[in-house]
């Protein structure tokens, strides 16, 4: 991008007001705290992430753990079977 001299910039928005149906409402100079906004939105991320993993849900997010995952628990049972069939001969 840069030998194209294009640079790059951050877009968003501010909401000046906002309306609430339910109580209708008009709440103005609203203030976002962004920081605040985007660590809930991490932390949601990881939440949801850690549910989808522990029941198994399969998506691009989830596919690599949920495969190692399967991949450990082969390499466990295969161990239990070795050292069972070990012992009784």
């Amino acid at each position: 991008m840069g030998k194209l001299d294009i640079k790059p910039f951050k877009i968003g928005f501010e909401p000046l007001v906002a309306y609430d149906v339910q109580e209708d409402k008009l709440y103005k100079d609203v203030k976002v705290d962004k920081e605040k906004v985007l660590e809930s939105f991490k932390n949601a991320y990881g939440r949801a992430f850690a549910f989808a993993f522990s029941i198994g849900w399969i998506c691009k997010e989830t596919l690599g753990l949920l495969l190692a995952k399967a991949n450990a628990e082969e390499k466990k049972i295969e161990e239990i079977i070795n050292k069972t069939q070990g012992g009784n001969k």
